[in-house]
């Protein structure tokens, strides 16, 4: 199986989570067909917390693998986490990582310019909401989707939540337009 190189730029609360696990660095040790590659961000302090953390988890995760007698995967994510690095600027990543996947959990206003880039360099995108600050962004964000050829995915949490489907049933419906 081809495992998807994977890189995060932006380290702050979206990636570590606010309780119960419910930001993007607990979940990535357990995506077997994806490895992280690369953690970016311009800010030290937070990308050293982050490269910190995401030993821990690994490390906490092969622990528990080991424990249930799956060794070879305890060994992929030790190794995996043996192999990440770290970046504080975006270019000198995508360059010399050279991720299959960037996930973008940065502040809005670098959103667009970012995905643009990972796009341009090769890169497919999952980006955090809002997709981008206006309606221009979003447009630029989709014609370089369309010249790469590349997928974007825009992580929206509450796509399946009332009121979202219901709107939907009224759209398709014809009741609204």
């Amino acid at each position: 199986m081809d495992v998807v190189k994977i890189a995060v730029v932006g380290t702050g609360g979206i990636f570590h989570g606010w309780g119960g696990g419910s930001g993007h660095l607990p979940g990535l040790p357990l995506v077997r067909e994806g490895q992280l590659v690369a953690l970016c961000d311009n800010n030290p302090e937070n990308l050293e917390r982050a490269m910190q953390a995401t030993r821990v988890r690994y490390e906490a995760a092969a622990n528990r693998a080991q424990e249930a007698g799956q060794a070879e995967e305890a060994e992929r994510v030790m190794r995996d986490a043996a192999e990440l690095r770290a970046f504080e600027d975006f270019g000198e990543m995508l360059a010399e990582a050279q991720p299959d996947l960037v996930n973008i959990l940065t502040t809005p206003r670098s959103h667009a310019p970012l995905a643009i880039q990972a796009l341009r360099a090769g890169a497919h995108v999952m980006c955090e909401k809002p997709m981008a600050r206006t309606w221009l962004e979003a447009r630029d964000i989709c014609q370089a989707v369309e010249e790469t050829d590349l997928f974007y995915q825009h992580n929206e949490n509450f796509i399946f939540q009332a009121p979202w489907p219901d709107l939907r049933k009224l759209v398709d419906g014809g009741a609204i337009g």
